[in-house]
């Protein structure tokens, strides 16, 4: 009844008369710049069930319940974070092998990396997280026989990329700046005085971090070139992720030699893809299949394209820059 404005003639606008209030007592978050019912019953479940995860663990709750509480309060629990300050990271960054700090000697040219090396750190980060770096790998069941797996490529989950929300608040912060001035009537204009991308000083400041931990006195420059290449390659992924998104393709079913061919950039392959599948199968027990007999379905074939041309332009050495961040 609250979103009724019973001011409004309903004979006259009926829409107006039933929504009118919607928006005054429904605001938009400024953390987005589309908001609808769902998405706000959404957050209040969210609310709700951190309010009961934050509760005392009862004796007579479901086990399960106990659980979470138990997990949550852990992931809650700072002054153990302070304690442990990066020890964490370094674990898991070792478990994917990727150094514990970035490699900036990189552009010095002192060191080079092994063009497939990232090969093995995306799938490392599939088996230890569960996260799709680059690429997004799933099995599931075919839509007409669900007796008969399928292995799929995919883009990454929107959530796996290094924090891709970043870049969408920053553009919804500019959307909103620009509509702002363009309803305003004084018709000044201003210039921005804030140049610095606020991301990439995340970054830099992030990489700074590491660095100083271990005290070796890294030239600033080469730190500040290694966060501009790292943003600059997130950019690029984020915006055909968001490309694939807005197209509406067929999935395909690809052998391996097509599957390796479709992410080759004048005949030079980028992915190599027969290592993917070997390192993601690697234990396995009871796997009898030839990899190369596989049958793949690719989803969004035009996000590997366009990945495969960046990756054809891109120096390994900022690949694992990427992939470390």
């Amino acid at each position: 009844m609250q979103t009724m404005d019973r001011r409004v003639d309903p004979c006259v606008n009926f829409y107006n008369y039933v929504c009118g209030n919607y928006e005054e007592h429904h605001p938009i978050p400024d953390i987005t710049i589309y908001w609808d019912n769902y998405m706000e019953k959404n957050q209040d479940i969210l609310k709700k069930v951190r309010d009961l995860l934050e509760e005392k663990i009862s004796e007579v709750e479901p086990t399960v319940v106990s659980k979470a509480k138990v997990l949550y309060k852990s992931c809650m629990d700072t002054d153990n974070f302070e304690e442990l300050q990066l020890t964490p990271v370094y674990h898991i960054l070792q478990k994917i092998g990727l150094p514990v700090r970035p490699k900036f000697n990189y552009f010095k040219g002192n060191e080079t990396m092994e063009d497939d090396n990232w090969i093995s750190t995306i799938v490392r980060a599939k088996r230890v997280m569960n996260m799709d770096l680059l690429v997004g790998f799933y099995m599931g069941p075919a839509d007409r026989n669900n007796s008969v797996y399928r292995l799929v490529i995919t883009k990454p989950n929107e959530n796996d990329l290094p924090l891709s929300s970043i870049f969408r608040f920053n553009s919804i912060k500019r959307s909103k700046a620009v509509a702002a001035t363009a309803a305003d009537d004084d018709g000044e204009d201003e210039e921005d005085e804030d140049d610095e991308d606020p991301y990439e000083m995340y970054i830099l400041r992030s990489m700074a971090r590491f660095d100083s931990e271990y005290k070796s006195g890294t030239n600033f420059h080469d730190i500040m070139t290694a966060a501009r290449e790292t943003k600059d390659f997130i950019q690029q992924l984020n915006v055909i992720e968001d490309e694939a998104d807005l197209k509406d393709e067929d999935e395909v079913e690809l052998s391996l030699d097509e599957l390796q061919k479709l992410t080759e950039v004048n005949g030079i392959p980028q992915i190599n893809w027969s290592q993917y599948f070997i390192l993601m199968f690697d234990g396995i027990e009871n796997l009898t299949a030839d990899i190369q007999d596989f049958k793949i379905v690719v989803e969004h074939e035009e996000y590997f394209r366009a990945l495969a041309k960046i990756l054809a332009q891109t120096p390994r050495k900022t690949i694992e820059l990427v992939l470390w961040w």
